[in-house]
């Protein structure tokens, strides 16, 4: 196939054009949009072609990490095939567009599980790659990255290589967001499981003492730790420990078993759940969670998907905030500022009567990669519904929120941020840390050809080289 038809093919069919979304519906803009079938496509058409691309797996960045408006946007789920595995040492090597599920399933039926896994199944390969994503065992077992023995990319000039942990440029790309390179496929070193369930022990907390409390007593033991934290009260909440089941169960690996038919919301189901966010009712269901954990705690088994990604169970679950869209915060905080800040936030939506939907609470350590997010501490995600009726005063709040953890020495994860700006980045970031991303940007990409808004929003894709200004 010759570049030019290429070219036609991938940009300038205005059938091509769509409407793209971040996932919640936040963020939005058009894009040309390619669906390339195999690598030696993606390195004909950004060697020859010429305009901005944007990066994009299944879209659940919950932000605008896979958008940018007018660009071409260079869509690999396509390319979504398991190349190689072997079961003597779980080495699984992936393309780009392949589905933590996907692996999952495969992985399942060899007696095998992902070391480290996202909150949905959906997340691809590369966009685990780009977001440096990390699961509710990341104390413990650190970022998806840190199981990768290698990653191949292509670079903006139309060149491959496959990049190590020790290569140079590996953690650059890695936490990366989509600028500098496209990862085209991974190398992940899967766990070997005897049995696809784990042993979850659940505590109902009183408030935030306690919940610090448990993530210490757990820590040196558990294989997962997360807790749910009541919007509406003072950190009291539910936590949680799991450990994987280490009696043979072949049963429990069948994927079948792991990943049942999702259900899909009805419209009187999305209307019922939409009641559901109402405050008053959304009080009343918290205080039930909470006091149904104190009269039921103790340990029950659950599936490895069921614990890992309970609301893939449902179809499209973030249109239960339409009309309007899902807005998170989410920031890690050194543990001596943790609670004091964390109780803030709390203490804030409550006095402006915009409590958060969901709150979840995970333990830390330090990233690796050039761009790093995380910290020897702990993580607070807040989900909000935002809308006309309360886009204004929610924003404010929620930087308002953003500058006290920076104050405090916090980090924002960019795979969900929707709302910093170029000096919150920098703030976050670290400048020595930026300034690296940029000399690497200056030698990869100096015409920024993969950009993202962003990338534009968050102030990574200035200081071109003096050459290319």
């Amino acid at each position: 196939m010759g570049v030019s038809s290429l070219e036609h093919i991938a940009w300038r069919d205005a059938r091509r054009v769509r409407s793209l979304n971040g996932f919640g519906g936040y963020a939005s803009a058009d894009a040309f949009v390619w669906q390339p079938g195999a690598v030696e496509e993606i390195c004909e058409v950004v060697s020859t072609t010429e305009g901005p691309i944007v990066l994009r797996g299944a879209g659940r960045s919950y932000n605008d990490a896979a958008l940018m408006p007018e660009a071409r946007a260079l869509d690999l789920t396509t390319m979504n095939r398991i190349l190689d595995w072997d079961p003597n040492t779980g080495m699984l090597l992936a393309e780009a567009g392949t589905s933590l599920r996907r692996i999952a399933e495969f992985a399942l039926a060899q007696g095998f599980w992902l070391p480290v896994v996202s909150g949905t199944a959906r997340t691809t390969v590369g966009g685990a790659v780009a977001s440096n994503i990390h699961g509710k065992n990341n104390w413990k077992d650190g970022t998806f990255a840190d199981h990768l023995a290698w990653i191949d990319v292509v670079w903006p000039s139309g060149e491959r290589e496959r990049l190590s942990p020790e290569s140079a440029d590996y953690w650059s790309v890695v936490g990366g967001l989509g600028l500098g390179a496209i990862t085209v496929g991974a190398a992940v070193r899967l766990r070997r499981v005897r049995s696809g369930r784990v042993r979850v022990v659940r505590l109902a907390v009183d408030g935030w003492r306690d919940q610090f409390d448990s993530f210490q007593e757990f820590a040196e033991s558990a294989d997962y730790m997360v807790s749910w934290v009541d919007g509406f009260g003072n950190g009291r909440g539910v936590f949680e420990a799991a450990w994987h089941v280490h009696s043979d169960d072949l049963a429990s690996l069948d994927p079948a078993l792991q990943f049942a038919q999702p259900r899909t919301l009805s419209h009187l189901a999305q209307r019922q759940l939409k009641f559901a966010l109402a405050r008053p009712f959304a009080r009343a269901l918290a205080a039930a969670r909470y006091g149904a954990s104190r009269l039921r705690g103790g340990s029950s088994y659950k599936t490895l998907a069921e614990y890992h990604f309970p609301l893939d169970a449902w179809t499209n679950w973030e249109t239960i905030y339409r009309p309007g869209a899902l807005l998170q915060l989410q920031m890690a905080l050194p543990a001596a500022a943790a609670k004091g800040v964390f109780a803030g936030w709390l203490a804030r939506a409550q006095a402006e009567r915009m409590e958060p939907t969901l709150v979840v609470l995970k333990r830390h350590r330090p990233d690796q990669a050039t761009l790093p997010y995380l910290l020897d501490g702990y993580s607070l995600a807040l989900d909000f519904r935002v809308g006309s009726w309360n886009q204004g005063a929610l924003t404010a709040m929620l930087r308002t929120m953003m500058a006290e953890g920076l104050e405090a020495g916090g980090r924002l994860y960019f795979a969900k941020d929707a709302l910093a700006t170029a000096d919150m980045a920098e703030r976050s970031l670290g400048a020595s840390a930026v300034e690296k991303f940029r000399e690497f940007l200056n030698r990869r990409d100096p015409h920024r050809r993969l950009q993202s808004a962003l990338g534009h929003r968050s102030g990574l894709l200035n200081g071109r080289a003096v050459s290319d200004v």
